[in-house]
């Protein structure tokens, strides 16, 4: 049994072995229809208080979206979209939907993150460029004689080009993370770059050469 917000009443039945459904309402305006529907196929309109056949179209075409409402798709394919009727149930039908806005949405934050991935890029390579134009610190010169002395001394004790590249990564390292923690600023990126790059290429030989 149904209720519309208007105060009718409708009630649904539903034969499943024969796919047979039957409509009847007590309207606001005194009313008491009745249809039934074989397959999508209206065998009978009647006005049961006159008895008479009568087109119910006008009438349950008003009360389609509460017939709608019903949690039987079964029952809505019988109907077969007479009167406006959906021919699945109206809460499925909103949950499909709700799911392809959802993928959309899924679909465009997606395309958005991609997106801003060339702009991520530019901007940090825009930020280590200019980086590398800026004037060294008192403490981003000392560090760089402690790593290069550092280094040289590893070499003359090994004459080893393998310790030499890892002990300049492991100063420019050191020396990075006391920027970070002890002077609070960020490391001087010409000193990282301008260290890893001859470091790399020393570890490089070292291992060619052994």
């Amino acid at each position: 049994m149904l209720n519309s917000h208007h105060g009718d009443r409708i009630k649904v039945e539903f034969n499943r072995y024969r796919g047979l459904s039957r409509i009847s309402a007590d309207t606001r305006l005194g009313n008491h229809i009745q249809s039934i529907i074989s397959n999508g196929v209206i065998l009978r309109e009647k006005d049961l208080n006159t008895g008479k056949s009568l087109n119910l179209d006008e009438y349950f075409s008003d009360l389609s979206m509460e017939i709608s409402s019903l949690p039987d798709s079964q029952v809505m394919r019988s109907i077969g979209g007479n009167y406006g009727i959906l021919t699945e149930f109206l809460g499925q039908i909103e949950s499909r939907e709700s799911g392809k806005e959802k993928r959309r949405g899924n679909l465009h934050e997606l395309l958005e993150f991609i997106l801003r991935i060339p702009r991520k890029v530019a901007r940090s390579i825009f930020t280590v460029l200019k980086s590398l134009w800026e004037k060294p610190s008192f403490w981003d010169i000392i560090d760089t004689g402690i790593i290069v002395g550092l280094t040289y001394y590893i070499y003359q004790l090994n004459f080893s080009f393998l310790l030499a590249g890892a002990t300049a990564c492991f100063a420019a390292l050191g020396t990075g993370m006391i920027d970070w923690t002890i002077r609070k600023r960020a490391p001087y990126n010409a000193k990282i770059l301008g260290t890893f790059a001859p470091a790399s290429y020393a570890i490089y030989l070292g291992l060619a050469l052994q």
